[in-house]
């Protein structure tokens, strides 16, 4: 996954994985891995406080390598509220971790 501060493009079909450091309470903070057609809205939805926005290539199987991710660091997975339905997209971990440890995705094109 790359680190830039230009506004990523994708063709028709095709979407980005990311990974950003949200700050849930001041001090602490926890990995959002989640998947987009629009990186550069979403990073902004997030505010000041996300922070280390990191970015794929642009690829046809965002969604898919999205739940490879979410599977690889299930065991770190925080659990959502009982107000909500299904699974969190936040994890207990840090970018360097998340880095270091993420398995090879393939990239369709």
């Amino acid at each position: 996954m790359a680190t830039r501060k230009t506004q990523a493009k994708a063709e028709p079909g095709e979407g980005f994985v990311y990974a950003v450091r949200i700050e849930v309470i001041q001090g602490f903070s926890l990995l959002k891995i989640g998947a987009t057609t629009a990186p550069y809205e979403r990073f902004l939805n997030f505010g000041n406080r996300a922070s280390l926005f990191c970015l794929s290539p642009p690829h046809k199987n965002f969604f898919e390598n999205e739940s490879i991710l979410h599977e690889c660091f299930s065991s770190y997975r925080i659990p959502r509220g009982p107000a909500h339905k299904g699974t969190a997209e936040l994890f207990n971990i840090s970018m360097t971790y998340f880095l270091e440890s993420m398995p090879e995705l393939e990239l369709k094109k």
